[in-house]
């Protein structure tokens, strides 16, 4: 197209002459314009040959672009290829998280035995409500502890349970010719308390007092005296403070200790709201650090029987060996071995005494577990006897 662009003025001119030519008269001879058809014809000849150079040119220009383009298609289906496999990589990568969180959830929806005793519970710093109180017969006539349920349901029957609003959880007859009555409220205790005492029948009631709660609070710097602790902490906390300005709070120092690592800890008795509040808060500050809080109250094992409730050192108890679970102390035991510590003596006993129907526990745990059905019981028995305030 260049040079038709470049004689585009020589070829209108060129017009113009044949327009001329065709106007003249018939007479005039053709003589006259031949030097100039001659140089017409010379003009056509490069015309056509220039003409046809641009077709060329624009011919290979197509094949060029038509070259390109096809590159890009190719380009763009490679594109789509890598895009589809990484699309498909994507979904399978998606699956299998998927299918890992489904696996994981499973899995965590498991529960073993002990979890599954444990869950009847709510949590355990903070325990479903549950007070006691106690009925003890006075009269010779009652020989065992059934007995002195059925006179007690005899003389406090449905009715006056009904007429004043009191509700009971369970009613245990245990050994002495004792009867536990467990309620959800101390309220119910008392009103159990008064009207089996106003009776002067052949029982008596008391209701169980509950100790208060303890707090632990380790990593105390040991240049702050015993006797600061309290001052310490309602200055450095202000939510603690706040709380304490009620009449029934209590911070009491029941003893310290200094530690391994430079620093002492010490346990708190406290009243049930400082319990909840310390136990939320998770630190407290005093002097130069930030403490930890946890609770205090813990099962306690004996290392000597390997029961609950008591040390070796008040233990009036057989020993009993970790390892084989006969009577003798593990330390001296010839066949210690921490595979056969893999079973728990005291889920073993229990199943030796237990009544007719009753499930044996299972006995595949150290008896040193925080999952053996047995410690769950001591742990439950723990918390009942602490006022939490719920």
């Amino acid at each position: 197209m260049s040079f038709f662009k470049n004689h585009q003025n020589s070829a209108n001119s060129w017009l113009n002459f044949f327009k001329e030519f065709s106007s003249v008269h018939g007479n005039t001879s053709i003589n006259t314009f031949k030097e100039k058809l001659l140089k017409f014809g010379v003009f056509f000849e490069s015309f056509i040959q220039g003409i046809e150079g641009d077709y060329a040119g624009i011919e290979r220009n197509f094949n060029k672009s038509s070259e390109y383009i096809d590159g890009l298609k190719k380009e763009l289906k490679t594109v789509k290829q890598e895009m589809a496999k990484v699309k498909e990589s994507k979904t399978t990568a998606e699956n299998n998280l998927k299918f890992k969180c489904e696996e994981l959830e499973r899995i965590k929806n498991i529960k073993s035995y002990a979890q599954v005793a444990s869950s009847l519970n709510q949590s355990r710093d903070v325990p479903q409500p549950n007070f006691t109180c106690i009925i003890e017969s006075v009269d010779p006539s009652i020989q065992d502890s059934k007995q002195a349920l059925s006179y007690l349901n005899s003389k406090l029957d449905n009715k006056k349970i009904s007429e004043n609003g009191i509700k009971i959880n369970r009613q245990i007859p245990i050994h002495g010719k004792k009867v536990l009555i467990k309620c959800p409220t101390s309220n119910d205790c008392s009103k159990i308390e008064k009207l089996v005492n106003d009776m002067n029948g052949g029982v008596k009631a008391r209701v169980l007092a509950k100790k208060k709660p303890r707090l632990l609070l380790l990593g105390i710097e040991r240049d702050i005296p015993d006797d600061g602790f309290k001052d310490a902490l309602l200055a450095q906390n202000v939510h603690l403070k706040c709380l304490m300005n009620g009449s029934n709070e209590l911070i009491d120092l029941v003893m310290s200790k200094n530690d391994r690592v430079g620093s002492k800890f010490a346990i708190f008795s406290v009243s049930p709201n400082i319990y909840r509040l310390c136990l939320d808060m998770k630190f407290l500050f005093i002097g130069h650090k930030a403490c930890v809080v946890k609770k205090g109250d813990s099962v306690i094992q004996c290392f000597k029987c390997l029961r609950f409730g008591h040390t070796n050192r008040v233990c009036a108890n057989d020993p009993v060996c970790k390892y084989c679970h006969h009577h003798h102390i593990s330390n001296e035991c010839p066949n210690a071995s921490r595979e056969i510590m893999s079973s728990c003596s005291n889920c073993k006993s229990k199943n030796l005494s237990r009544r007719g129907g009753m499930r044996p526990f299972p006995v595949d745990h150290s008896v040193f577990s925080k999952d053996c059905p047995q410690y769950l019981l001591a742990e439950k028995r723990l918390n009942e006897s602490i006022d939490y305030g719920c």
